[in-house]
Order: structure tokens, then C-alpha cells, then sequence
């Protein structure tokens, strides 16, 4: 199971789930298929079962499976040298 925040194109389409990995670093954890509503209670609190996802990244350009509209990710550059520092 993935906690985290919902990442979206700007279609609205659910792309996947930002979170904070052990190393502090945030990554989304992309979708095998975007999600145009959020099913009730699970997207609502921000979770989702790990079967769901197809990759986990810290920097990328995922393509929405709905509407094609891209979406690129950065990992936080300041977190990830705090961590290389720690």
C-alpha cells in the first residue's frame, strides 16, 4: 500500500502518488492506467494498493493514459543533498 499525495495532469486525470522515500527524497509512484475519477475512499485519503503502480520515479515525463497531456517530475533537489550530507 502507497500513502501519499495524488499527482495529477492538468487534465485532472490522476497520474499517480507523491511521497517521501526512506531517503527522504520525494517520488511519485506512477499509475499503470491514469485514473479520471478517484475511486471513493481510497484516493480520498490517498492510498493506493502497490499492485496498481507500474514505477516509481525521482525524475521523469509520464504521458497520461486519458487525455496524452505530459507531466514531468523533478525529485526536491535541496532534499536530496541534505540527505547526502546527513
Amino acid at each position: 500500500m502507497v500513502i501519499g499525495k495524488m499527482w495529477r495532469c492538468q487534465g485532472g486525470h490522476v497520474l499517480g502518488l507523491a511521497a517521501r522515500g526512506s531517503d527522504k527524497t520525494m517520488r511519485v509512484h506512477v499509475l499503470r492506467q491514469a485514473l479520471e475519477t478517484e475511486p471513493e475512499e481510497l484516493l480520498e485519503v490517498g492510498i493506493i494498493m502497490e499492485e496498481h503502480f507500474v514505477a516509481t520515479l525521482s525524475e521523469g515525463v509520464v504521458t497520461c493514459s486519458l487525455c496524452g497531456r505530459k507531466r514531468r517530475w523533478v525529485a526536491e533537489p535541496v532534499k536530496a543533498l541534505e540527505v547526502c550530507f546527513e
